[in-house]
């Protein structure tokens, strides 16, 4: 309710505003007086509008918009808005995490609407692509990122932290049709007449969710696009997982390192499709499995590494209505389970239960010879598996010196540079980077697939709608 609120006297300052000609200017920051930028978050966002609305009104603005934070401050009065397509809101001059800009709503800390929830009546350029540099996000006791965007749009966060939140999830992805309901998703309602569109993009590179206790989830992905590169999860607690990710078009995590997290699964796939790539699981602590994919979903597993994880049921498992597409170059010792060290695939009409009963077959993950290879996995509608217990079991993970592979990013340092030259830079280091991934190969940014209809009950219920 309170995000509404907020959101509603946005969209009053946004409909009633003054036509301005000229804008003032950002002012200095006490932490570094060579910097003009914003030591809060409600001048941020009112300077955001004046823009916005100084557009509406025929006046030029030339983007991309920068907004800097201030080095070495905390926010903790209200959430970061954005309303201006190719907004690029960093920290300090360069966008770099060292220069501790801490976002410490106490509720939710970031939200990306579409450009018609602003104000009725006048309509800026749709906010498609907003990106995030730097920023380190603390102490959210709901929704740090709520990205409710429209399904053209595009979140980048690069550089970016979650640490000692305690909210239901730190990014929640959800379509915008469904962002403000308060409708119950109830077991014999299908999703097709409650939310008509699919849920937008958010990319993730060189951050890291540290010491968070989630109540749901860390990542709720509910029919977006997901992509990860060279992220750390590392201790977290969560009721289900790291990431969830259910009805998607698409989730690609590379070069990444998952780490003494304790859940439900580390990964769930429901009714989606999953690819990991060069992806590190050490010791952490799961009450079923460290991948689990169900539902029609779809696994791509390329050189991960499972090592000395603790769960019920084993490594990995892959439901009798779902697919493991590739599995090659993947390895694994001393996970606990039914002693399978690759991915149980479970017999058709069978499913596993933690008890002591798991009637599959083993797909040892050296062994390549059990993947099915097609090119464009087909998809179903028909949920039918859920978790059977309650989290969390608990054992202790082991410890590991591994580490992911990591891609080097090169990020700006000459503080000298005008910042024109710098804001060029970043962004020319951000779209070499941006989709130049091996997901961008096959990822389609119109974003114009329909949601599949179906429904599920137990843990997606509580994730499906704000």
């Amino acid at each position: 309710m309170r995000l509404f609120q907020a959101l509603s006297t946005l969209a009053l300052l946004l409909s009633s505003g003054t036509v301005v000609n000229t804008l003032a200017e950002p002012t200095e920051c006490p932490t570094d007086p060579s910097l003009k930028g914003f030591t809060t978050i409600t001048d941020l966002n009112q300077w955001m509008s004046k823009v916005w609305y100084f557009i509406n009104s025929g006046g030029f603005y030339p983007s991309p918009y920068f907004f800097s934070l201030c080095p070495n401050t905390v926010y903790d009065d209200t959430f970061i808005f954005p309303v201006l397509n190719d907004t690029w809101i960093i920290c300090g001059a360069l966008g770099s995490s060292d220069d501790n800009c801490l976002i410490q709503t106490s509720d939710t800390q970031i939200v990306i609407l579409p450009h018609d929830y602003t104000s009725e009546g006048a309509l800026a350029p749709p906010l498609e692509h907003v990106n995030f540099l730097g920023l380190t996000m603390r102490k959210s006791t709901d929704v740090s990122v709520g990205a409710y965007g429209a399904t053209t749009a595009w979140a980048f966060f690069k550089d970016c932290h979650w640490v000692d939140n305690l909210g239901r999830f730190a990014i929640h992805i959800l379509p915008p049709s469904s962002s403000g309901t308060t409708v119950a998703l109830e077991k014999g309602n299908t999703r097709r007449n409650l939310q008509e569109s699919s849920s937008m993009l958010v990319q993730l590179v060189d951050c890291s969710f540290e010491s968070n206790k989630q109540t749901h989830s860390t990542i709720v992905n509910n029919g977006g696009t997901l992509l990860i590169s060279d992220v750390v999860f590392k201790n977290n607690e969560n009721a289900w997982a790291n990431i969830l990710t259910y009805d998607d078009k698409y989730t690609h995590i590379e070069n990444t390192l998952f780490e003494e997290t304790t859940n439900y699964f580390t990964i769930i796939a429901i009714q989606g499709t999953l690819h990991l790539e060069n992806v590190n699981f050490i010791a952490n602590t799961n009450s079923e499995t460290v991948v689990h994919i169900i539902d029609q979903s779809h696994l791509v597993a390329e050189n991960c590494l499972f090592s000395g994880n603790n769960n019920s049921i084993g490594p990995g498992l892959i439901d009798d209505q779902s697919i493991l597409f590739l599995s090659e170059g993947n390895s694994g010792s001393n996970n606990s389970g039914f002693g399978c060290e690759g991915f149980l695939l479970i017999d058709e009409g069978e499913e596993c239960d933690v008890k002591g009963e798991c009637p599959a077959s083993c797909c040892l993950f050296e062994d390549t010879t059990c993947d099915v290879q097609t090119s464009k996995p087909s998809t179903s509608n028909t949920p039918t598996v859920s978790p059977s217990s309650s989290p969390i079991a608990s054992v202790s993970p082991t410890d590991s010196t591994k580490s992911p592979t990591v891609v080097q990013i090169i990020s700006p340092t000459e503080s000298t540079k005008s910042p024109t030259v710098v804001q060029n830079n970043i962004i020319s280091e951000i779209e070499g980077k941006d989709l130049g991934t091996s997901a961008a190969g096959s990822l389609s940014l119109s974003h114009s697939n329909p949601l599949l209809s179906g429904v599920i009950s137990g843990i997606i219920g509580f994730a499906l709608f704000y």
